[in-house]
């Protein structure tokens, strides 16, 4: 690799770790808005945030992994997945046994909600991509990853459950695959979409997202439905513009707004200092630090002052600056590193606070 690639490379992942900075304000945010300020949860501030912040990680979990791991082996795939269920549990435990003093681990694996439901899907979505890259190199072709996040999507249309997080598993393992096998076709930054895909994403996402509802179908997939059935349409009819519905919130509307959201980091990264870029970029590597913690502060203590604003602007402050002090002393330690942020297993040898890439 010459130095200009190595140059490149660098400034590759670093733009990623500042998008990833982005997309753990943008949670801070979005609980703030929900638990501090208790904004409507069909407004549009909130769904604006929490109609893609979440796809947006898996899409750059898929791309950072594949930038390391571009051919994924059995034996890492395996000890990732228990880095990311120790931690799940270890977090499931404190939030049902401490925080909530109620319910069980049974509830956490039933509901992974209850802990970091995000540790929980990305484990199994890791397992999936892994089960596609074999499929693939059976069939000689990429088709395998489709085969896999079609079937997960279609039993996620058929199923429409929330146990186990299923949905959520089918759902955001979309947006990993896509991260993953985009790199080689996209270097990391958003010049490399065409003005036209940008505008389009603009446009689609800011249409859509007046419809979307957090916890609820698609605004006007009722009303609609009530019609066609009331109007007597086939079957098949029925469940093919359900489909149509399923399709624009689960994936129309997080992807467009993940390319927004790139296209916009990307304007400000153009405007904001080096140091402030190297701070948001630092944040980004620290981002299981802040999710697993800003929670207590942002969403489980109750009010700091009276006035919301302010207390909202406080605990903002405090859900990212203790998260990252507590996560600094988490990671001097290997056994603490391996079981509250998911780093890897401790070993014999092996060098305290180690992390995985």
């Amino acid at each position: 690799m010459s130095l200009n690639e190595m140059d490149a490379q660098k400034k590759r992942n670093s733009f990623i770790d500042e998008l990833r900075g982005c997309a753990i304000l943008l949670v801070v945010i979005g609980h703030i808005l929900q638990f501090v300020i208790k904004v409507p949860l069909d407004g549009f501030a909130f769904a604006a945030i929490y109609s893609f912040h979440m796809p947006l990680f898996m899409f750059l979990a898929g791309y950072s992994l594949s930038l390391g791991h571009s051919d994924l082996k059995i034996a890492y795939v395996a000890k990732r997945m228990v880095c990311l269920f120790v931690s799940f549990f270890v977090w499931g435990g404190v939030m049902v046994y401490i925080v909530h003093n109620a319910g069980s681990l049974a509830d956490v694996v039933l509901n992974p909600a209850y802990s970091l439901w995000f540790l929980w899907v990305l484990a199994w979505i890791t397992f999936f991509v892994w089960f596609g890259q074999k499929i693939s190199l059976r069939l000689k072709s990429e088709l395998g990853y489709a085969l896999v996040i079609l079937a997960l999507a279609a039993l996620d249309f058929v199923l429409d459950t929330w146990r186990f997080a299923f949905n959520l598993i089918a759902m955001h393992c979309v947006f990993f695959v896509i991260g993953y096998k985009l790199k080689n076709y996209w270097s990391g930054r958003s010049a490399d979409f065409k003005f036209f895909v940008k505008l389009c994403s603009a446009l689609l996402f800011f249409t859509l997202i007046l419809f979307w509802r957090f916890s609820q179908s698609f605004m006007l997939e009722k009303p609609v439905m009530t019609f066609l059935k009331e109007s007597g349409f086939p079957r098949f009819v029925l469940i093919y513009i359900r489909a149509v519905f399923f399709v624009l919130k689960r994936y129309a509307v997080p992807l467009s707004g993940i390319v927004v959201v790139i296209s916009v980091c990307q304007f400000l990264h153009k405007l904001l200092s080096q140091r402030a870029k190297d701070l948001i970029a630092f944040l980004g590597t620290r981002t299981i630090d802040v999710y697993s913690m800003h929670i207590f502060i942002v969403c489980v203590s109750p009010c700091f002052l009276k006035n919301k604003w302010i207390d909202a602007f406080v605990k903002f402050v405090l859900g990212i600056a203790i998260p990252l002090a507590v996560g600094s002393l988490l990671r001097k330690n290997a056994w603490t590193n391996f079981l509250f942020l998911a780093g890897k297993m401790p070993s014999v040898g092996r060098s305290h606070g180690e992390r995985e890439a």
